[in-house]
């Protein structure tokens, strides 16, 4: 009997990880990057202070005791952050952020809208593209609905509801386990894509209505720097989220587990 030896090529694959943080392994937030609190009604936070009650960032457990990095900013308070990759990205390049998390109540369009930031901090250009990409909450049909966009070129200070191009939305439920994968070429002729559940996502063009998984653009006006966690809003309201995993990486592998692919 002749046994035919079948021979699977896969494809090379060059990978690097750039940020791995596990809250079920123990890992602590810090090593997310840089710590941004604000204070009461936007102040600065003060040099020096800890985080406290009133906004925090830190391992621990969601309510069903599971680890996580508990994310809080009280009412009144306007951030709470990581800053990821510090001066660690470029131009021509293309970065996968996996990112697994659920929101608690307060997350919404009034109190706690943006949940994740590619953030411009080029001071000659941040004042056109503030936020290339983010993740943020607007308001639903109903009370009750929460409604996430992946969005891009966000102007927080153009209005309340902040300024976007909306590619792609999705209801939410408040405490359920959902699993992001945002890929960001920072090519001048870059572009953006969307995991979801492991699934990639079909983004809208928001000014031809074309349907793409890849919405091209320039995502790097600047340098431009991934953060996480609860930002902006009226913050009339508490609010909090729990981060069980992000991944940062040069392909798609590297973040495939805390995405679902």
């Amino acid at each position: 009997m002749r046994v035919l030896s079948l021979l699977v090529i896969l494809p090379f694959v060059s990978a690097k990880l750039l940020l791995n943080y596990n809250a079920s392994a123990g890992h602590a937030a810090s090593i997310l990057g840089r710590q941004n609190l604000e204070g009461w009604n936007g102040a600065a936070w003060p040099k020096g202070q800890a985080q406290n009650a009133s906004a925090f960032f830190t391992t621990a457990k969601d309510p069903n005791g599971i680890p996580a990095a508990h994310v809080h900013k009280g009412a009144h308070f306007a951030r709470s952050e990581y800053h990821m990759l510090l001066g660690q990205t470029a131009a021509s390049q293309t970065y996968y952020i996996g990112y697994r998390v659920s929101f608690g109540a307060g997350a919404d369009y009034q109190s706690c809208p943006i949940v994740f930031q590619w953030k411009n901090f080029d001071s000659a250009t941040v004042d056109k593209d503030n936020i290339p990409a983010l993740l943020v909450f607007r308001q639903g049909s109903t009370a009750d609905k929460y409604i996430i966009d992946f969005a891009a070129q966000a102007d927080p200070s153009a209005d309340q509801n902040i300024s976007q191009k909306t590619l792609w939305t999705k209801e939410l439920t408040h405490g359920t386990i959902y699993q992001f994968g945002i890929v960001i070429n920072t090519a001048k002729s870059g572009f953006v894509q969307l995991y979801f559940n492991g699934r990639l996502s079909t983004l809208v063009n928001p000014s031809t209505k074309e349907h793409t998984t890849k919405y091209a653009g320039n995502f790097f006006p600047g340098q431009t720097e991934p953060k996480v966690g609860l930002y902006g809003g009226q913050a009339t309201n508490a609010c909090d989220s729990y981060i069980y995993n992000v991944a940062i990486g040069t392909a798609l592998v590297d973040i495939a587990a805390v995405a679902g692919i």
